[in-house]
């Protein structure tokens, strides 16, 4: 069980679009519980109803961890492509410098004609 910072609160408030507007404006940050906290709870809470909602945080933090990963490896190869991007930017401007340099001889020996 943890605090969650004001930017946390604030952004866990936008979310509720039911809040009421007094509960909006606690006075206090909420509580939230970390993964290892749900599993505590479990062996806590028997009743039929509590461990159908603690199996269903366990799956959502399940989830969430599959999509953090996968941002990860997206962000990872995201990298990639734009450091080879880079590299492929840098080769053609090699190149377009090159094609000017034979454009401008090619008017120097035809005498400024295409």
């Amino acid at each position: 069980l943890f605090k969650l910072n004001p930017q946390e609160a604030d952004r866990l408030r936008s979310q509720i679009v039911t809040a009421n507007l007094s509960i909006s404006k606690q006075r206090y940050l909420p509580n939230a519980f970390t993964e290892q906290g749900v599993a505590m709870l479990s062996s806590v809470l028997n009743s039929e109803r509590a461990v159908e909602i603690n199996i269903a945080i366990m799956r959502a933090f399940v989830k969430l961890r599959q999509a953090l990963t996968i941002d990860a490896s997206l962000a990872v190869r995201m990298e990639k492509a734009e450091l080879a991007l880079e590299g492929l930017e840098a080769e053609q401007g090699e190149q377009a410098v090159a094609i000017h340099e034979v454009l401008a001889a090619f008017r120097r020996l035809t005498g400024g004609k295409e």
